[in-house]
């Protein structure tokens, strides 16, 4: 197989060969480099978050010689000249559609790309050429700066089939990840049942397996406030199937003005009966499904600690000042921990003993709140999008990473394109596998068993060659 090294126009442009062209690649002399990453490891205090910002880009040089005429000489540069300038043009502009690919092939591999980001030419008079041409030889050096990563020219795609908008689960297949995070061409979010206008996708890293449940029913934890707390049902069995009571009613009285834990929750507690302890490790945003009537106003607080660990060892997650919406169950974003609290080294105990308690205070109003589950989304990688200002559900959420790492999201009611409100962390494909965990509610709340479609496309990347 021929070995290739060429700059490419987008996927199938024009090409200028750095072995077969005018100026061609002095052997020996490019040294090709991998990249250190850079981020930021942070001890808090619920729990460790690493940050992984980006690997840093790379800058490599190329020498290069010609030997031809002067007028095929000066055609050849014009054309690597012109590449450079379409890169930052690409990168600057942002209204182009083909960047420049730096595209290599060693003996025996697939062709593999890596993003050109700018560059230069010198000329020198080494080997007793000029750069006045004389003697029709030239020698150069191109410097090229670059993503630091390579990926392969197609894309892998992994559908997720139907997935439940309340902790639905999908882990596809991992064989073909690379050894670098992948790039997420394109992931789609399609309705199956409901239009979500709320939208939360998360990504972890495969590790010792999926979890087995993202949803922990809130009967199943333990009721610390039983003088206000009362029992009841809401129709429709939850995605896990149905139990005795599926909400809890915290009943408030006119004096109870205090801020009090109400509910604690183990990981033990949360799967119910499922025993992969290990696959619950990672990092995620707790999403509560509640009810709060329009004219009430609750403070939500999450702690975080270990089961046997008093109240003040628990470590304050986040606390949240919600105002009532009505007589719907909403999806209400209470914060981010880990599992478990501490680093992981491999034990159970420490996983299944990992303890949520949530403080409640009613601060306004007179009604009371229903509280139905928890719903655990990957927090290492992850979109959040909100489109519930609008007047019309969208159908379809279309969540792609340029090649220069920039998230954007567009979504769609049938015929109409619009840029929904949204934010990001990290999201990227995991190269030891991969979890993806999903929830989301409609314009008019959270239903029970509403469902989405998922379909991934990912270019696999290389820190150097490609297997």
């Amino acid at each position: 197989m021929a070995n290739a090294l060429y700059l490419q126009e987008g996927d199938s442009g024009t090409t200028v060969s750095l072995i077969t062209g005018t100026l061609k690649l002095r052997m020996g002399t490019w040294q090709m480099s991998t990249p250190d990453p850079v981020g930021e490891w942070k001890e808090q205090s619920y729990g460790p978050a690493y940050s992984f910002r980006s690997y840093g880009r790379l800058i490599e040089t190329f020498d290069l010689v010609a030997k031809d005429t002067a007028a095929n000489i000066r055609t050849g540069v014009k054309a690597i000249e012109d590449m450079l300038e379409k890169a930052r043009l690409w990168h600057t502009r942002k209204m182009l559609k083909n960047p420049i690919w730096l595209v290599m092939q060693g003996e025996g591999e697939s062709l593999r790309r890596s993003l050109v980001y700018g560059g230069a030419l010198r000329f020198s008079g080494i080997g007793g050429s000029s750069p006045l041409l004389e003697g029709s030889a030239v020698n150069a050096q191109l410097t090229l700066q670059r993503h630091p990563l390579w990926e392969n020219t197609s894309w892998t795609t992994y559908n997720s089939g139907v997935v439940q908008m309340l902790g639905g689960i999908h882990s596809p297949s991992s064989s073909n990840v690379g050894t670098a995070p992948g790039r997420i061409r394109q992931m789609t979010v399609g309705e199956n049942t409901g239009k979500a206008a709320k939208l939360w996708v998360g990504i972890r890293d495969y590790d010792e397996g999926p979890p087995d449940k993202l949803l922990w029913e809130i009967e199943h934890g333990t009721m610390n406030d039983t003088t206000y707390t009362g029992t009841g049902s809401e129709s429709g069995a939850s995605p896990y199937g149905s139990s005795l009571y599926n909400k809890r009613t915290v009943i408030y009285s006119a004096a109870d003005t205090a801020n009090i834990k109400r509910i604690t929750i183990t990981v033990l507690q949360g799967l119910n009966g499922y025993l992969n302890y290990a696959g619950m490790v990672g990092r995620y945003l707790v999403l509560m499904r509640a009810k709060v009537p329009s004219g009430t106003t609750v403070v939500f607080q999450l702690r975080a600690g270990y089961y046997g660990e008093t109240d003040a060892a628990h470590r304050i997650v986040n606390t949240v000042y919600y105002a009532g919406t009505g007589s719907a169950y909403r999806l209400i974003e209470l914060g981010k921990f880990s599992i478990p609290i501490s680093r992981y080294d491999g034990g159970t105990n420490e996983i299944e003993t990992t303890e949520l308690q949530l403080w409640m205070q009613r601060v306004g109003g007179t009604g009371n709140v229903d509280l139905d589950a928890f719903v655990l989304i990957p927090a290492e990688h992850m979109v959040c999008i909100d489109t519930s200002t609008a007047t019309i559900p969208y159908t379809t959420y279309w969540i792609n990473v340029f090649p220069d790492e920039q998230v954007i999201v567009k979504s769609s009611i049938p015929t109409v394109m619009s840029i929904p409100v949204f934010s990001s962390q990290d999201f990227y494909w995991p190269t030891k596998g991969t979890v993806i965990g999903v929830a989301a509610e409609r314009l008019a709340g959270s239903i029970l068993n509403d469902s989405v479609t998922v379909v991934s496309y990912v270019y696999p990347r290389w820190l150097s060659y490609r297997v």
